[in-house]
This record gives structure tokens, C-alpha cells and sequence, in this order.
């Protein structure tokens, strides 16, 4: 599983890095977690708010933090 976050560096896009790669090393998923700030690269997706989650190239969450159980059940780990 590839996990992208989209955002431009600010305070949110980080918390949701930061809270997919705890959650993922809590639950062992196997994912890899890479955070996008090039904006060239983020408008490929077409998520134009940020902070986004892009799981194996579709949009998974968009302008929002996901709370941790959403987390888990985005990363198959309920």
C-alpha cells in the first residue's frame, strides 16, 4: 500500500503525516508513507484542499485530519 500526503508544509498536512506513520507502525500495516509538498506533484492528484490522502492513487481524505479509527480502517486495520 502507498500512502501520499498532499500539502503545502503547514501544521496540518503534518499531523496527518505524523498520524498515519504512528498508526501504521501500531498496527503494522504495510504501507508506505511519503509526504508530497511539490505543488507541481500535488496538482496531478486534483485535490485542490489540503491536507489530502491519496491510498495506491485514488483520494482517501481531503481538507481534514481523519481521527485515528478512520486512519485504521483506511489502512485495513480496524
Amino acid at each position: 500500500m502507498e500512502i501520499k500526503v498532499l500539502g503545502g508544509g503547514c501544521h496540518r498536512c503534518k499531523q496527518v503525516y505524523d498520524a498515519f506513520c504512528r498508526i501504521a507502525k501500531e498496527t503494522g500495516a504495510d504501507a508506505i508513507i511519503l509526504k508530497i509538498e511539490d505543488l507541481v506533484e500535488i496538482l496531478k492528484y486534483n485535490a485542490p484542499i489540503m491536507p489530502a490522502v491519496i491510498i495506491d492513487e485514488v483520494v482517501a481524505t481531503m481538507g481534514r485530519i481523519p481521527s485515528d479509527s478512520e486512519i485504521r480502517e483506511l489502512l485495513g486495520k480496524k
